[in-house]
């Protein structure tokens, strides 16, 4: 099978296992339902990723890096643990799991 790839593409590495994944910029339900709770400074396709990071965190995931890849060849990491969203996030999903 080949498709084209019109959304961005990430590789997620965990210290067990690495995982490519496609992130859009459409909210599904749960992000939909965050946005009316918590003020979020990003948006868009950067969200999205920060909350499916922030959910593989909560499930016991060790991330070791994130890394983006570009059309061009390019291949820049995204930092996220330090971003002031995920960590909203991560609290929020805390908080609800306790």
């Amino acid at each position: 099978m080949v498709r084209k790839i019109n959304n961005r593409l990430y590789k997620v590495n965990t210290y067990a296992s690495e995982m490519i994944v496609e992130v859009d910029d459409n909210y599904d339900e749960e992000v939909q339902k965050l946005r009316k709770e918590i003020q979020f400074d990003s948006l868009g396709y950067k969200l999205n990723l920060l909350v499916y990071l922030a959910g593989l965190t909560v499930q016991g995931y060790a991330i070791s890096s994130v890394t983006e890849f570009n059309s061009n060849g390019t291949k820049p990491r995204f930092a996220y643990a330090s971003d002031k969203d995920f960590k909203k996030i991560v609290k929020y999903y805390l908080g609800k799991k306790a």
